[in-house]
């Protein structure tokens, strides 16, 4: 309780280029009507031109601090605005919450390598031994919601079996079943953030717990299944 206290209570540290990106890189982005989704917040939908629009772009459209935004656009929407439009389409919210998923198993940098450079490798060279899993996610894993919706039955199915709220000799289900679907929470909280507050613009700099959840609801699942195969 008190860490969400502390959470609520944190000053948010997205800015007015990631309220852009919200709409433009999130609501605009995922609608199939742009023109039409600009109506229901009351915007000229002559403003479509810029959906999937980023300030991050190396040749940018338009600026988040252009003033000719503000009037007519920005000055027409909040977060919590983004927000009930996304309860009211789940069907965006799920589509971005698949772009988020693929960025959070992405997180690994290209500019970065794992030998000095007395080693005589070539730059950036990544050592297979330390980069076997993030090379797996980043070549083979699928990266789909699809894929978190069948880890999750996984979850259900494997450790559902003897849980109980009593107290019982063997809480051993119990204590995964509950641990596993609290990662799930935390990883969609953090996902439905991102995308409320800055689209899918700043995914690769925020998203790392989604990432991190992925990998222990899969290492648990396949821990599971060799413990029942009795291979572990």
């Amino acid at each position: 309780m008190l860490s969400f206290v502390c959470i609520l209570g944190y000053p948010s540290d997205f800015s007015e280029t990631s309220k852009l990106h919200a709409m433009t890189r999130g609501v605009l982005f995922s609608s199939a009507d742009p023109a039409k989704t600009l109506e229901e917040f009351n915007i000229d939908p002559s403003y479509e031109l810029l959906a999937d629009a980023s300030a991050y772009d190396y040749l940018p459209f338009v600026r988040s601090g252009d003033s000719s935004l503000y009037h007519g656009f920005m000055d027409q929407y909040t977060i919590p605005d983004i927000g009930t439009y996304y309860l009211r389409h789940p069907d965006s919210l799920i589509s971005m919450i698949d772009v988020s998923i693929k960025q959070g198993m992405d997180m690994r940098r290209s500019n970065c390598g794992n030998y000095e450079k007395q080693a005589g490798f070539p730059k950036k060279a990544k050592s297979l031994f330390w980069s076997l899993w993030s090379s797996f996610k980043e070549l083979s894993a699928p990266k789909t919601v699809g894929f978190l919706i069948l880890l999750t039955v996984a979850v259900i199915i494997l450790f559902y079996k003897g849980y109980s709220l009593r107290r019982v000799e063997d809480r051993r289900n119990t204590v995964f079943l509950d641990m596993l679907i609290m990662v799930l929470a935390f990883l969609l909280s953090q996902s439905i953030i991102v995308i409320v507050n800055s689209g899918d613009a700043e995914m690769a700099q925020r998203l790392f717990l989604v990432g991190l959840s992925i990998d222990i609801m899969t290492y648990c699942v396949f821990g599971e299944l060799l413990h029942k195969l009795r291979i572990v």
